[in-house]
């Protein structure tokens, strides 16, 4: 069991399965800005109304002035502007309409060029476009000076609150902030005040907007693994960057500290924590510690990254992992690229200790507009021993090398693949190896231009080969043909084919060629009628010893057929014909099936499809799906009837919206027929609170990693994207009501 308590002012990621809450605030100011002209058109100030106005060659003043210029429309009691320059002061009244904001205060200087502003005793009604559509909806602003730009944005005695009332729910007020896109907020005697009453004061607030950002909200709960628990998270400015403190305390795992620091500059992002955890009961500590460092240099790149784990409870008692990546990409061409990679894992036990490393070279190089090479040299060596002896010992060069030539006819490839031993070796193995191989490759269009009535592909082969799995050294040619046409036609006869041929010739006196086809035909007249006739063959002739020119055989024909003899019903069917199982004296009929499916309109509709297990001559089983949405609401539904077994092997059930004044319930359940249970039951309840709302979850997932019930209550603010567990099941997998859809 887990019960956590939230309290989200930040965005977060968007979880699309997660429950529907109620629809969101409308924003307070919903007139239109005027449009932008194009891109390669001037610029033109024009004046809507005034009491008063000059314009000479540059400069204009105003009073009592309405005007519009570069997608705004302003007002003011007085404006001074300078068209050269762009800079504009207004004073009195202000109000300037945007396409991502509405500024309205006391006095206000703008550039319209760069787009920096400063405003006085200011409200500004923020979109979502300013803030690249982290909000849902409007935030509003309030600040006795407010001014920033494109990059940065800061308020004194600001509040900020998205409730559209004009006495506001919830407001975050402080002494000072400061807002930097996609990277932090931060708040400098930081209140939040809901129905006009302070819950919560901190000194100051980071909220960092970068992925590496912790949680901060406290975390209480309880879990069968940590036992009682809460988890607690302070972010702190430390000049332009942020600084944390953690903190853990849980009943069956002891009290954990550590911090972490987080670095986001122009050239310069790194993440650093640490985290040790203090068990009373064994008079163990473990830890757990993470470094990220990304250097932009003028030359290159560096990246390096680490994490260590000691003793933790989720690898094992006597277990330390670390895990290093260290990366240099130096500056060169546009189309060229290099980078020296190295990688390093390490596993310790009492008895047991692996270690891999990893040093590549890597690099692509475009020599002239039709000459390219990509070349990647790895060496591996990798130790695994159990109490002192060794058990896998293994250092290899891992040499890939690819050039490609594109003419106006024509295209070659050269591939020289190969993985050297070096050293002793203990075992060892290896795939094919490539020394080399060449390939030629032309089409109809290179030949022919794209109006040649044949569409054709063709390609030659020449190769050695080392197949280290049967100690095979082989030469080996090839040509490989192939034709297509798809018919573009959507009513009528239809007709689609693709057809190929290879032959291979190998050096020890062997040959293969396989052709290849796949056709449909097909007739369509509209949604009354929809039949298709499929035949697909491959089949490998000869012998080769490579194991990687062989393929599967297959030679089957397939009928399916869909029909609407009324409005909104269909009925169909498939069944298909294997040859290849005729020959072995097996029933050749595959497949059969028919599906049924009624819909009225875009929010009702049923479907069921029925598959028959010709070889057992019964049903083999019965799909049904269903979805309904009656106005925001939806409720749909799915199950698998197994024929063979007489059970119904899974049922899945999704509720969402189901809405009695302001309080919204949704459900996901699914049903293990087999094991008469339900592997998966998600409810949630959310109540409406204007701008926020009150969500209780019960997440109980029998399956996957860590099962067990969470009891979730959280409130989240409307404007803000966030996600919970409701629709995830614990092998990261989206939940739902399968065929019938969840929307």
């Amino acid at each position: 069991m887990l019960l956590g308590f939230w309290l989200p002012i930040c965005a977060q990621s968007q979880n699309p399965l997660d429950a529907s809450g109620f629809p969101l605030n409308k924003p307070k100011d919903n007139r239109l800005p005027p449009p932008m002209p194009p891109e390669a058109a001037s610029y033109e100030f024009k004046i809507i109304s005034s009491a008063e106005s000059s314009i000479d060659d540059k400069n204009i003043t105003g009073k009592t002035i309405v005007f519009e210029f570069r997608g705004y429309r302003g007002h003011a009691d007085e404006l001074v502007g300078d068209l050269q320059t762009q800079d504009f002061v207004l004073k009195g009244h202000v109000d300037l309409l945007g396409q991502d904001a509405v500024i309205k205060g006391d006095a206000v200087y703008i550039n319209f060029d760069s787009r920096i502003w400063r405003a006085f005793d200011a409200n500004v009604d923020i979109k979502p476009a300013l803030v690249q559509q982290r909000l849902l909806s409007d935030l509003y602003l309030q600040a006795a000076l407010i001014y920033g730009d494109r990059h940065r944005a800061d308020a004194q005695n600001a509040n900020a609150t998205t409730c559209d009332l004009d006495d506001p729910h919830y407001k975050l007020e402080s002494d000072s902030l400061t807002y930097i896109p996609e990277k932090r907020i931060v708040f400098r005697g930081f209140r939040l005040r809901v129905l006009d009453k302070t819950i919560l004061g901190l000194p100051s607030l980071t909220i960092p907007l970068t992925r590496n950002a912790s949680n901060y909200a406290p975390d209480i709960g309880e879990s069968a693994d940590e036992g009682f628990y809460v988890k607690l998270a302070y972010n702190f400015p430390i000049g332009d960057d942020t600084g944390t403190l953690l903190a853990q305390f849980r009943s069956k795992l002891g009290y954990s500290l550590g911090a972490q620091y987080l670095i986001d500059r122009t050239h310069q992002k790194s993440f650093v924590r640490f985290l040790s955890d203090f068990d009373p009961g064994t008079n163990r500590i473990s830890m757990t510690a993470a470094l990220q460092h990304k250097q932009e240099l003028n030359f290159g790149t560096i990246r390096i990254e680490h994490s260590t784990r000691q003793f933790s409870y989720l690898d094992g008692p006597q277990t330390v992992s670390n895990a290093t990546f260290a990366q240099f990409v130096p500056k060169l061409g546009r189309q060229d690229q290099m980078a020296l990679d190295f990688k390093r894992s390490e596993l310790l036990d009492t008895n047991f200790r692996s270690v891999q490393s990893d040093l590549q070279f890597s690099e692509t190089r475009n020599w002239t507009q039709k000459l390219r090479s990509v070349v990647r040299l790895t060496y591996t060596d990798y130790q695994a021993s159990e109490s002192g002896s060794t058990l896998i010992a293994r250092q290899a060069l891992d040499v890939r090398f690819t050039s490609l030539f594109d003419e106006a006819h024509y295209s070659a490839q050269l591939d020289y693949n190969r993985v050297v031993p070096i050293g002793e070796t203990q075992n060892f193995a290896s795939g094919v190896d490539r020394t080399p191989e060449i390939t030629i490759k032309t089409d109809s269009k290179k030949l022919y231009g794209p109006n040649f009535p044949l569409n054709f592909e063709a390609a030659a082969f020449v190769g050695h080969y080392l197949d280290n799995f049967t100690n095979s050294d082989i030469t080996r040619y090839a040509f490989d043909f192939r034709t297509s046409s798809f018919s573009k036609k959507r009513e009528g006869l239809q007709l689609d084919y693709d057809l190929g041929f290879r032959q291979g010739f190998y050096s020890d006196n062997t040959a293969q060629y396989t052709p290849k086809a796949n056709i449909r035909l097909g007739y369509s007249a509209g949604n009354w009628l929809q039949a298709n006739f499929r035949y697909n063959y491959s089949q490998m002739f000869g012998f080769t010893p490579l194991a990687v020119d062989r393929s599967g055989a297959y030679n089957l024909t397939s009928f399916d057929l869909m029909t609407q003899p009324l409005p909104g019903l269909k009925f169909g069917g498939q069944v298909g014909f294997d040859f290849r199982r005729q020959d072995q004296g097996r029933i050749a009929w595959t497949s059969p099936s028919i599906r049924l499916e009624y819909s009225t309109r875009e929010d009702f509709r049923v479907r069921a499809l029925a598959i028959y297990d010709s070889d057992n001559q019964q049903w083999n089983s019965v799909r049904l799906d269903f979805r309904w949405k009656p106005g925001r609401s939806t409720v749909a539904a799915s199950a698998v009837y197994d024929a063979r077994r007489n059970s119904w092997g899974n049922i899945n059930l999704f509720f969402d919206a189901i809405t009695v004044g302001r309080l919204s319930f949704s459900a996901i359940a699914t049903y293990n027929g087999y094991l008469k249970r339900f592997d998966t039951m998600h409810l949630s309840f959310t109540y409406d609170l204007h701008c926020a709302e009150a969500v209780f979850q019960i997440i109980d997932n029998r399956t996957g990693f860590r099962p067990g019930t969470e009891y979730l209550f959280f409130v989240r603010i409307k404007a803000l994207p966030f996600a919970s567990p409701f629709g995830i099941g614990r092998q990261g997998e989206s939940l739902g009501a399968g065929g019938g859809g969840n929307g």
